[in-house]
């Protein structure tokens, strides 16, 4: 991911629906849409894709021990 920030400055990142589940207090689950934009050759461009997160609370820190995301397939027309 970091290599998108070099190659598309200004990417941005919006959260749409989202659905978070907590564990044992101690285990989280984020799973839902967020769609990235970034411009390029002066036109905005948007990508939207679904994602899910894995945390594991450490202390008082709630780290990430999974990820994925993966674009939204396109509507057959």
């Amino acid at each position: 991911m970091r290599e998108a920030f070099k190659v598309l400055p200004g990417l941005k990142v919006a959260f749409g629906d989202q659905l978070i589940r907590v564990y044992d207090c101690d285990t989280a689950v984020n799973t839902g849409y967020y769609t990235f934009s970034y411009v390029k050759d002066g036109e905005t461009k948007s990508l939207p894709a679904r994602y899910s997160f894995t945390y594991v609370k450490r202390g008082d820190a709630w780290l990430i021990v999974d990820h994925h995301s993966s674009a939204v397939p396109s509507v057959a027309k």
